[in-house]
């Protein structure tokens, strides 16, 4: 098991260092940014301005305490009404005419975007017993990769069937989605 510095000092790491983008911190999935200033009280400079640490895989799925809810492999700075829509909900592709609400930077739509930008949102669809989350698709292969890791590392505590639900779209995310220069540093 890896060995993680606890959840306030891993979200001090990933706004102040891994994160942190010339004083800017932005969301996963919507690339909503918030800038912090100084050096310290990085969680509550970024809670001020709607942003908050998600869970790629989610706490009540297993990533609830100790190094699972600590480990930065899986942990992103999240926009807060987006982190709230995703909730604990699988990955998935919506079909664009069932997706509920989409996301980009400090929008959200709850009709389809523009062709042109389309590919910048993330989408929510929560309407009925299969809800799922599509992030936006430059993002799909480092999200899937870090739900494998964390089910890799984690086998005892990761909940087998979230697994198993997205398994699948994950793999094909991450063969389309390969690893770029920002994810190799991060």
């Amino acid at each position: 098991t890896p060995y993680t510095q606890g959840y306030n000092a891993s979200r001090d790491i990933l706004y102040g260092e891994i994160d942190n983008n010339n004083g800017y911190v932005a969301c996963i999935y919507t690339n909503y940014s918030g800038q912090i200033e100084g050096n310290n009280n990085f969680i509550s400079q970024l809670y001020n301005q709607g942003i908050n640490c998600e869970h790629l895989w989610p706490q009540s799925l297993g990533a609830g305490s100790g190094n699972p809810q600590s480990d930065m492999h899986h942990l992103r700075p999240c926009k807060d009404n987006v982190n709230s829509s995703r909730s604990n909900n699988p990955y998935g592709e919506i079909p664009d005419n069932m997706t509920d609400s989409w996301f980009y930077l400090d929008n959200t739509l709850q009709s389809i975007p523009p062709a042109n930008m389309i590919d910048e949102y993330s989408e929510s669809h929560t309407s009925s017993s299969e809800d799922f989350f599509e992030p936006r698709e430059d993002r799909k292969g480092d999200i899937a990769r870090s739900i494998f890791y964390f089910h890799t590392m984690y086998p005892l505590v990761a909940n087998q069937n979230f697994f198993d639900i997205q398994k699948n779209i994950l793999f094909q995310w991450h063969y389309y989605d390969p690893s770029n220069l920002d994810e190799f540093d991060r």
